[in-house]
């Protein structure tokens, strides 16, 4: 990943974190971390309780990012700066409630 890619995703991290919500990293990532399996991905996909997503938009929002509801059931999206592939979080709103219980904790 290249550092530009790198500090846009650090700083949405950073942005959630302070957030004081819950969340998953999925997608890519996830499976990096994981697995050790390099997995080329062009996104960060973000896990969230439903109760969770509204705060977490406005803390985006709150931060310049470009937020878009697209179904509330399971998607919505944020994007800070000028549109690209790379500049996109997908957060995802989890419907099975024991998904976080779940977790390993590390």
């Amino acid at each position: 990943m290249n550092e530009k890619i790198s500090t846009i995703y650090c700083n949405a991290l950073t942005v959630l974190q302070n957030c004081q919500c819950e969340f998953m990293i999925g997608g890519g990532y996830a499976v990096v971390h994981y697995t050790g399996v390099p997995r080329a991905t062009k996104d960060l996909d973000i896990f969230c309780r439903p109760q969770e997503y509204p705060k977490i938009l406005k803390c985006f929002a709150d931060n310049g990012y470009r937020t878009e509801l697209t179904d509330s059931r399971w998607l919505v999206l944020a994007r800070q700066g000028k549109p690209h592939p790379f500049h996109l979080l997908e957060i995802e709103v989890d419907e099975v409630p024991d998904t976080f219980e779940r977790l390993p904790i590390k």
